[in-house]
């Protein structure tokens, strides 16, 4: 293979000098040394693309100024050096750049392409690899930015306290979350003492129990929010969170109550329960007429402490 090259390394170099025999001078008329060295890198069967591309367009030379000539070298040999198999130096950088799986899945491209790329041209070869790995980089980043800026869950979804002050399930910092719909004028109104009694019995194991006030069920929670936080405090001696006032079936809901009534569940009336998970994962729906006592929504605590 080494002596085929530098055989036909040594015909290209005697094409090129042939070529300009009759120039006045012939020793600066071929490759300048940066073309010579481009040639000197190529394989058999790039040396003879060359020699035979300058062979075929040898009157053309001829009629060039040196500098136009040493322009075409540089040119012709730079096509010849892009037309080896394996991805050019851009290309390679790019591979480099992916993670193993980004690498794995190029290759595994390449595989799938070899037939429609032995048709391609050198240039479109190296186009075709270039964008494949441009396509599997911009995927990886899209992947990368989505992981370093993940979307909201249903636990740090922004809600405001009672005073207005902007909050979350996950600055309450609790292991599990029981959240109810509340009114001030309804028929469940008495559950908030029973809300109060769970909040006192489990709060200390990582209960929150989170009131949120809203009039879209009879109109039964028409009161302001300091008109809420007295009654709940001077009727029933609440001690647990209470939220803002919000609406869930009018207008658009509540982005917490959008959260928790996905997959089907929805609010029906007052005081309907929700109990969701340290991670916002699982949720489990209590409906109004179940007691804050009930057996099954204490069992349901109490699992969801463990």
């Amino acid at each position: 293979m080494t002596n085929m090259k530098a055989l036909l390394h040594s015909l290209t170099l005697l094409i090129v000098c042939s070529s300009f025999a009759d120039e006045p001078k012939p020793a600066t008329a071929g490759p300048s040394a940066s073309s010579l060295a481009a040639l000197a890198r190529m394989t058999p069967d790039e040396l003879g693309k060359v020699a035979a591309f300058i062979q075929q367009h040898g009157d053309t030379l001829k009629t060039m100024t040196e500098e136009d000539r040493q322009s075409f070298f540089r040119k012709e040999t730079s096509k010849a050096a892009a037309a080896q198999r394996g991805p050019g130096d851009h290309n390679i950088s790019l591979f480099n750049k992916l993670s193993e799986a980004g690498k794995a899945k190029f290759k595994e491209t390449l595989q799938k392409s070899r037939e429609a790329m032995s048709q391609m041209s050198p240039t479109d070869r190296q186009t075709f690899m270039r964008e494949k790995l441009t396509a599997i980089a911009t995927e990886e980043n899209a992947q990368s930015t989505t992981e370093k800026t993940p979307m909201p869950t249903l636990l740090t979804l922004p809600i405001k306290n009672i005073d207005g002050k902007d909050t979350s399930l996950a600055e309450l910092n609790g292991k599990a979350y029981l959240i109810v719909n509340v009114a001030s004028q309804c028929g469940y109104t008495g559950q908030y003492s029973g809300l109060e009694a769970i909040w006192k019995e489990y709060k200390d194991k990582g209960l929150v129990v989170v009131g949120v006030p809203c009039n879209d069920f009879g109109g039964q929670e028409p009161g302001t929010a300091e008109e809420i936080k007295t009654f709940c405090s001077s009727s029933y001696n609440v001690t647990f969170p209470l939220t803002e006032k919000v609406t869930i079936t009018s207008g658009s809901p509540h982005p917490l109550f959008a959260a928790l009534t996905s997959d089907g569940r929805s609010v029906g009336w007052n005081f309907t329960k929700f109990l969701v998970s340290k991670n916002g994962a699982e949720i489990k729906k209590f409906e109004p007429d179940v007691e804050p006592s009930a057996a099954e929504l204490k069992e349901a605590i109490e699992a969801a402490l463990k």
